[in-house]
């Protein structure tokens, strides 16, 4: 059977070169955007300790336990990660209905007692600036930006505003596809509403980048 690429290879080659240059800045801005994502999140993680310790002391957990609990830990890691792209974009997420975690607003509610959940934030730090939070993918949008015009050959005016909107559109379509894997329900009562709003995070973060 033929593979993945050869199929496509016919299709992607149709499109014109700046909306294919586009198309792939696009998804290195995602790729920066996860990237950076994935540093908060182990900082939020050390930072976490100390509750992450007590609510794995209050489960009293035995071997086989603490093995399934390890690993249901990096089944959530993933959307944890996720949530917080939409974090950095600015609107940030909720986990379970009434609460809110935003670099500018934290209103907690009662969590599932998983220790990863010990890493959310607790209060706003006021100390690190968290209104200029989203300026962090604004620069991930400069880096894809010069990787995109390194790509194109610029003849007309057209060019690069092409590959730009098509860099923008792929950055919306990848930051939806993940953050549409990352939310929705986790269970019923509050917590049928988990993750980022679809209609707006994903767009901000594309209009960020672009």
């Amino acid at each position: 059977a033929p593979s993945l690429p050869d199929l496509t290879r016919r299709w992607w080659r149709r499109l014109p070169a700046p909306v294919r240059s586009g198309a792939a800045a696009g998804v290195v801005a995602v790729g920066l955007v996860i990237a950076c994502a994935s540093l908060v999140a182990v900082g939020w993680i050390i930072n976490g300790r100390a509750a992450i310790g007590a609510i794995v002391a209050g489960l009293g957990l035995d071997a086989i336990g603490g093995i399934a609990l390890g690993l249901a830990q990096l089944a959530i890691l993933p959307n944890l990660v996720v949530w917080i792209a939409a974090w950095l974009a600015g609107p940030g997420f909720v986990v379970g209905q009434g609460s809110q975690y935003s670099p500018t607003e934290v209103v907690g509610a009662p969590l599932p007692a998983l220790p990863i959940m010990g890493a959310l934030p607790s209060r706003v730090d006021v100390a690190s600036a968290p209104e200029l939070v989203p300026l962090l993918i604004v620069l991930i949008g400069a880096v894809a930006g010069w990787y995109l015009s390194r790509r194109i050959i610029r003849n007309t005016w057209r060019t690069p505003l092409l590959a730009a909107l098509a860099g923008t559109a792929a950055t919306w379509l990848g930051a939806f596809v993940l953050l549409a894997c990352a939310s929705g329900s986790a269970g019923p009562g509050r917590l049928a509403v988990v993750g980022a709003h679809l209609g707006v995070v994903p767009l901000l973060i594309a209009a960020e980048v672009g």
